[in-house]
């Protein structure tokens, strides 16, 4: 990556973290790569709420659930076109051949400095969050249960079964609240006056990377507010 100033906050944990974090110290980016470790799932939307760009660099995801998290936060993301992801975030994201580290920090720098791109992929990132929505997923697998049982409990036991389905799904987590996955945040230092431009709430956890409006600031709130995989 270019912007200069630009942090990653990598929120998570794995066999893989140790050498992550020697090759930041051996690259001499150990002042812009911050490495929280695990972090509760409750710490995770002050993570999101203050970083500018999202990350999702899998080498092969079903689904990642943390997609559903950052779209839902109305942030920028960028992720590989593998697996689940591309049906996933539609339009809603920057997509780069996974492995491509050069497509992948090009994406970032270009959602880092023009701003309304970033915007334009915020605005559909909040649309496309709401096909996700626990009522209407729930009436859709509802419908497909209706069809392969020619509605043998007839449309009454459908319906019934349609509230009970819709009460457990508002008092349950939001669909993207799995945990595990890879994430990346980056937040744009060019707002260290006026602070992160954006504010959220959401529930990933695994890889974050973000960008400081101050350095030390994101790093506390790695720290004291991230959840990562397990």
């Amino acid at each position: 990556m270019r912007t200069s100033g630009a942090q990653i906050v990598v929120v998570g944990d794995g066999p893989e973290r140790e050498a992550a974090m020697a090759a930041a110290r051996r690259l001499g980016l150990a002042e812009r790569v911050h490495f929280t470790g695990f972090r509760p799932h409750r710490e995770i939307p002050a993570i999101l709420g203050h970083t500018d760009v999202f990350a999702m660099p899998s080498v092969y995801e079903e689904l990642g659930s943390v997609l559903l998290e950052a779209m839902q936060a109305g942030l920028p993301i960028v992720a590989s076109r593998t697996g689940g992801i591309p049906e996933a975030v539609g339009p809603a994201a920057e997509l780069v051949a996974p492995g491509d580290a050069g497509a992948l920090a090009a994406q970032l720098d270009r959602l880092l400095t023009d701003e309304d791109a970033a915007a334009r992929l915020s605005r559909l990132a909040r649309a496309r969050a709401l096909r996700y929505d626990w009522r209407r997923l729930a009436d859709e697998v509802l419908s497909i249960y209706d069809t392969v049982c020619g509605r043998s409990d007839g449309a009454d036991g459908a319906a019934g079964a349609r509230r009970s389905v819709r009460a457990r799904g508002r008092a349950g987590a939001p669909p993207g609240s799995a945990r595990g996955e890879e994430l990346a945040l980056v937040a744009d230092p060019s707002s260290a006056s006026s602070g992160p431009r954006r504010r959220s709430s959401a529930d990933p956890r695994s890889t974050a990377a973000s960008s400081s409006p101050q350095a030390k600031g994101i790093e506390r709130v790695g720290r004291g507010s991230l959840a990562p995989s397990e």
